[in-house]
């Protein structure tokens, strides 16, 4: 039942997030998925039991905040944040629904992993998921005449294919491993302060330098992992 639950959801929740990102500005809509751990700290606990601590729920808030503040558009200053926070936008709404979505999904996939493995689960879902989309795709283009011309991948585009694919596949074996062993709304908030690697990568190998909204974000995340740990 838990594999079955948690491959429509995310089914659902995919084709949101292709659809919003498709039609609506990737900057404005994007931060709304690190809601998803605001949203565990009630899933997790109606669907899993798990029942945090107010520490634990204040360092969650600080960590969605500060992710939240460093996936800010540069040009927030321009337009202002009524174009970020714009609840007239259909993409924002889309986006809160895909984290609220997420947030179940992640509690049901504690329940598949407990039920068989990590390493089985994970490769059910993807390819459950893979094709799921390889069938939709097919489906929507079933009266086009034009036949699709074959994908070209040179040499060097494979090995960044493969190379994507194991990162992919071992990221997502560390979240199945570690919902397993802790709670989910911890995993899922740590893997969303995953944005700060992406901050302090661009911060000294680009050389972008946006000191305040780079500062104030990772002060935030580091204070909430402080308040989860401890």
């Amino acid at each position: 039942m838990a594999f079955s639950i948690s491959l429509v959801l995310n089914t659902v929740a995919y084709h949101l997030l292709l659809k919003a990102i498709a039609h609506y500005p990737v900057s404005i809509v994007m931060p709304y998925v690190g809601l998803t751990p605001l949203f565990l700290t009630m899933t997790s606990y109606l669907i899993l039991g798990e029942a945090l601590t107010k520490g634990k729920i204040v360092g969650i808030i600080f960590i969605v905040l500060g992710g939240f503040i460093l996936q800010l558009p540069e040009n927030l200053k321009e337009k202002g944040w009524r174009h970020l926070i714009n609840w007239r936008e259909k993409g924002i709404w889309m986006m809160v629904l895909v984290a609220f979505i997420w947030s179940i999904t992640a509690s049901v996939e504690k329940i598949a992993v407990n039920a068989s493995s990590p390493e089985f689960y994970g490769a059910f879902i993807h390819l459950a998921l893979g094709g799921v989309f390889v069938f939709w795709g097919k489906w929507q283009n079933r009266n086009s005449i034009k036949k699709p011309e074959a994908l070209k991948i040179t040499s060097g585009g494979k090995k960044y294919i493969l190379l994507i694919g194991i990162v992919s596949a071992a990221l997502a074996w560390c979240q199945l491993v570690a919902i397993k062993l802790t709670f989910v709304s911890y995993v899922i908030a740590f893997k969303r302060a995953g944005v700060l690697v992406s901050t302090l990568l661009a911060f000294f190998i680009l050389k972008e330098r946006h000191y305040l909204k780079a500062l104030s974000g990772t002060i935030l995340i580091l204070t909430g992992a402080a308040f989860i740990t401890l």
